[in-house]
């Protein structure tokens, strides 16, 4: 486990060499984008919350990935989540971020995998919160 929680990190870097870590915490950070996580294959658990990311990217690499927390940040558009099939993931956490748009194929993705574990997306769905729109 490795917990950088809190610190003044923009950008995911120097960990090509760390390979073994299992979880990874990155929350309340600075960090813009998902990227520099192409080596930690064995990756469970991933809490990058309360950051500024503004794009769900460069997961694929990450087979064992079961926990993903992107809560609050500034997801506006939920796109290329079902490229990511082959993932383990079982909880996935999107609260709190402005999401005006999900691409339907990301939403039948979502829906198959029981994600999220909560109704709040299919809510704000129906209310007309957030528009489906295709690719």
């Amino acid at each position: 486990m490795l917990g950088l929680d809190n610190n003044p990190i923009a950008k995911i870097d120097g960990l090509d060499n760390s390979t073994l870590i299992y979880e990874l915490h990155l929350a309340n950070c600075r960090i813009e984008k998902i990227e520099g996580l192409e080596k930690l294959t064995d990756l469970v658990y991933l809490d990058l919350s309360g950051n500024k990311i503004t794009k769900i990217e460069d997961l694929d690499n990450l087979k064992k990935l079961g926990f993903l927390n992107l809560e609050k940040n500034n997801i506006k558009r939920i796109e290329g989540l079902h490229e990511l099939d082959s993932l383990e993931i079982d909880n996935l956490l999107l609260k709190d971020n402005p999401i005006e748009e999900i691409v339907r194929r990301d939403l039948q993705f979502l829906r198959s995998k029981g994600l999220p574990k909560d109704s709040w997306l299919e809510q704000d769905i129906q209310a007309g919160k957030i528009k489906v729109v295709e690719e």
